[in-house]
């Protein structure tokens, strides 16, 4: 029985006990609540049917033209957060270089001066709101892409060749105006086979520590020397990977479910085979099985094709939920505390006894290095710990990070050289901890937990948000007692995810759909993830014994 047969059984409203017999995957067997099991007895038929449409038709050959296509694709995309990287860190790298301060007259680096110019780019997000979800609506994820880099590739430049502080602060607003939003994670996302969706959008995330590592290794060499360039060409350099992105991505497919939401289903359905399938079938049953979930869940008319309305994110009990918890997921992914480390890790380091400027540089860039390190850790355990189980451990462990550097900052107690080392290892080792578990997750979990028509409206929300809550001045005023504030907001994160937090692991996106409409979202996702585990069991077992 293939999957397509089993989904139009289920459609037809058969039994669907079949899809999950026991002498294919061994049955489901709960111990929940007869009425918990009706909620998710369909889901674990489409699960059943996604499985069987992947053993029919695994997909590419890694050595296939049309899977090193996809690759490049997303090395393509990689890109967009390489540039937020490069971009959250120069100001900071920047900013420890005796050249940059005296040509700006900055008194300090924690100077108000210098927390306007890390903050200031706020204002050019809040402008661009509306941009920031319209453009990869109406006219599709590619063009935002494309279109939406042109400001922040105006900002590098104006930044690099900046004659005075006002035209500083006028480039890092321009910065802040580009309006691809979140349509990279989200197209990669909409492109992506299931099997490869969480290891692809958490790699696309870690792309942030390669921007970060380009950053500060280029400011280590430049920063040596005497001259404004110094500072000037590390902001310029900041172009360059947005010129190819913005260049390359016209010659991408664009995503299957914009086009289908947009009336082009012939052109969708060839886009999913030629990524999707082995041979490129658009009768393939994993094919076929994806465009009955699309036809099923993406609306032709949805409240995506309306920029001003906003009521789709609220106007039932599983909307609202998904969106909390998309906000829950960008609240604590920045009350851990990252925030604080990647703006100010120079100042961090200052406050913790070292300033020798050169020597501040070698360790940010360390601090990049040992951060991708822990992303890509994150990356390769993500299908397998879950959203969930990562989310917690984030939590957990940067709340007892922020814990300990308090303590090693704090004013009590000589700044001895064994203190400034220990201090300095634990803010490293924090971020590693981050790394592992928000990293991952912080485009991956919302372009999941969101549905199709409200993912961009949704995410630009959460953008503002992210503005509200960040506040780089923070450190300035307090110092060693910033840490405290973190320690109680991850305490906090921790409870809200342990008694909210969704498993999407080995769920399609449209499958979250059913979930979100249960009575408990939570327990219904956790029952099919065991159900998950149980049928890659027994469809392993059965694989031994055939061969």
């Amino acid at each position: 029985m293939s999957g397509t047969e089993i989904k139009y059984e289920r459609d037809q409203g058969e039994d669907i006990s079949r899809a999950t017999d026991d002498s294919k995957f061994g049955g489901p067997q709960h111990d929940e609540d007869p009425l918990d099991i009706l909620e998710v007895s369909g889901l674990e038929a489409r699960q059943t049917a996604l499985e069987l449409a992947m053993q029919a038709d695994p997909g590419p050959d890694w050595k296939d033209w049309r899977f090193i296509k996809y690759c490049l694709i997303c090395a393509l995309i990689f890109m967009a957060p390489g540039d937020w990287g490069f971009d959250g860190t120069v100001v900071g790298s920047i900013n420890s270089m005796e050249q940059y301060q005296s040509y700006f007259d900055l008194a300090g680096e924690a100077s108000t001066k210098t927390g306007v110019v890390l903050g200031i780019g706020a204002a050019g997000t809040i402008i661009s709101f509306v941009p920031s979800y319209v453009v990869p609506d109406r006219y599709g994820r590619r063009w935002a892409m494309s279109l939406g880099n042109i400001p922040s590739i105006i900002s590098a430049f104006m930044s690099g060749f900046a004659p005075n502080y006002h035209t500083l602060l006028a480039a890092r607003i321009i910065g802040g105006l580009g309006f691809q939003g979140a349509a990279p994670a989200a197209y990669l996302a909409e492109i992506t086979p299931p099997k490869y969706r969480g290891r692809v959008i958490g790699a696309f995330d870690s792309m942030y520590y390669i921007g970060q590592i380009i950053a500060t290794g280029i400011c280590i060499p430049f920063g040596r020397g005497t001259s404004n360039w110094a500072w000037r060409v590390p902001f310029c350099l900041q172009a360059a990977p947005l010129l190819v992105l913005m260049a390359g991505i016209l010659f991408c497919p664009e995503s299957p479910r914009w086009l289908y939401a947009h009336g082009q289903e012939e052109k969708a359905l060839r886009i999913l085979a030629d990524l999707h399938s082995r041979d490129g079938d658009i009768n393939s049953p994993l094919v076929q099985l994806e465009m009955q979930e699309i036809r099923a869940q993406i609306s032709q008319d949805g409240a995506d094709t309306r920029w001003w309305d906003f009521r789709s994110l609220f106007n039932t009990r599983a909307n609202t939920y998904r969106f909390l918890l998309g906000v829950v997921n960008l609240v604590w992914s920045q009350f851990a505390g990252n925030g604080l480390v990647t703006n100010w890790l120079p100042e961090l380091i200052r406050q913790a006894g070292i300033t020798d400027t050169n020597r501040q540089r070698q360790l940010t860039f360390a601090n990049a290095v040992t951060s991708f390190a822990g992303a890509m850790t994150g990356v390769a355990i993500v299908d397998h710990v879950g959203r969930r189980g990562l989310m917690l451990w984030a939590a957990a462990s940067c709340g007892i990070g922020m814990a300990i550097c308090a303590g090693l900052l704090s004013d009590t107690g000589p700044k001895t050289l064994m203190r400034t080392n220990a201090s300095i290892a634990f803010i490293m080792l924090f971020m590693v901890c981050f790394s592992i578990g928000w990293t991952p997750l912080q485009q991956l979990y919302p372009t999941e937990v969101l549905s199709y028509e409200n993912r961009q409206k949704g995410n630009a929300l959460r953008s503002m948000i992210s503005i509200l809550i960040n506040s780089p001045a923070l450190l300035t005023h307090i110092q060693w007692k910033t840490y405290i504030i973190f320690v109680v907001l991850n305490a906090i994160g921790f409870v809200l995810i342990y008694v909210f937090a969704v498993e999407t692991k080995q769920l399609s996106l449209e499958d979250l759909d059913e979930v979100f409409e249960s009575r408990n979202p939570k327990k219904t996702s956790l029952v099919l993830v065991k159900q998950a585990k149980r049928n890659a069991r027994q469809s392993n077992v059965a694989a031994a014994a055939a061969a």
